[in-house]
């Protein structure tokens, strides 16, 4: 299933669980837009069946889990190894995300939790071991997000006029 084939439905349904997919019922969801909750099971299901819902995740506030320090790892990775070295950096303790990129320097980006300093030199000691080249390291003061990603509108609804 290609984005081309999402219809604005199945786009106002993927809004709506990325708002919050876990208190959201397929009965909430008909609710907001002019379809049935069978219809929303359906497109649902399809969309999970076609990849486009990989998952449902939950969103972890580490700093009230007790890992007070985000830091931001930014790597090089030789271009052969890099798919593999990025899948062995998610293994290491404290590694939240990894990010691969297809172009310049700094080509792995490796998004770690900390309880302080020593865990810090621990995940990047972690990542030269597995193969990667810690080109810096940053400390995130704050992230924001939007919940609907890269999704176009705000919308709900889709039969809602577009400005």
């Amino acid at each position: 299933m290609s984005e081309s084939e999402l219809d604005e439905t199945d786009r106002a349904i993927l809004r709506l669980l990325a708002e919050d997919a876990r208190h959201t019922t397929p009965v909430d969801i008909a609710r907001r837009l002019p379809v049935s909750d069978g219809t929303v099971r359906n497109r649902i299901e399809r969309m999970e069946e076609a990849g486009v819902i990989r998952e449902y995740l939950p969103v972890i506030d580490h700093e009230s889990a007790g890992y007070p320090l985000t830091v931001v790892f930014t790597c090089d990775a030789p271009i052969a190894d890099r798919g593999s070295l990025a899948g062995d950096a998610l293994e290491a303790d404290g590694v939240v995300s990894v990010r691969e990129f297809a172009t310049g320097g700094g080509d792995v980006e490796v998004t770690a939790v900390a309880e302080g300093v020593a865990d810090i030199t621990e995940t990047a000691r972690r990542l030269h071991e597995v193969g990667l080249e810690v080109r810096n390291e940053r400390l995130l003061r704050q992230e924001r997000r939007r919940p609907r990603g890269t999704l176009e509108g705000d919308r709900a609804d889709p039969d809602e006029e577009r400005p």
